[in-house]
């Protein structure tokens, strides 16, 4: 039988000690295990947003004038209004192609809204803004005026 130095001893039974220690971890945690998975879903549709102003004053030119605008979002999501509003259509009575032509020019309604006003899913909100008219010629004096317009929006995440 071989003959073992105190050292020898120590060495083996460290190295004993630690082994066993080890396997002892491995049963007491387990192993790590990875996994894979999937998920599916369906994006929200996106809705244009509807609009409808009425003017405070009448309108002539340089006229400030105060208007309130009731905003529709049938959105699943808020959403916040991100600029001005773009002129793309007027309808003068009794016809007048003069005023018409006048109205469509860049900067004849110059429309702001105070911050970036927000508006909750599904629900309509009256917007208070302001609206200063450009040079609007004397054709389109005594005229009843309807604009079409168009504006932007941003979602907004919930809250």
């Amino acid at each position: 039988m071989a003959k073992f130095t105190k050292r020898t001893v120590v060495v083996a039974g460290v190295t004993a000690l630690a082994l066993s220690g080890g396997a002892a971890w491995a049963a007491i945690t387990g192993w790590n295990i990875n996994g894979t998975g999937e998920a599916n879903g369906k994006a929200a549709e996106i809705k244009e947003l509807t609009a409808s102003t009425t003017f405070s004053d009448s309108l002539f030119p340089g006229a400030k004038s105060p208007l309130v605008t009731n905003m529709t979002n049938p959105n699943e999501f808020p959403v916040k209004l991100t600029g001005q509003i773009q002129v793309d259509n007027a309808t003068v009575t009794p016809e007048n192609n003069d005023c018409k032509t006048a109205l469509l020019q860049a900067g004849m309604f110059n429309t702001t809204f105070p911050g970036t006003p927000e508006i909750g899913a599904g629900l309509t909100k009256s917007v208070p803004g302001n609206v200063t008219i450009g040079n609007i010629p004397q054709a389109c004096a005594s005229k009843t005026i309807k604009i079409d317009y168009s504006f932007k929006a941003e979602s907004l995440p919930e809250s």
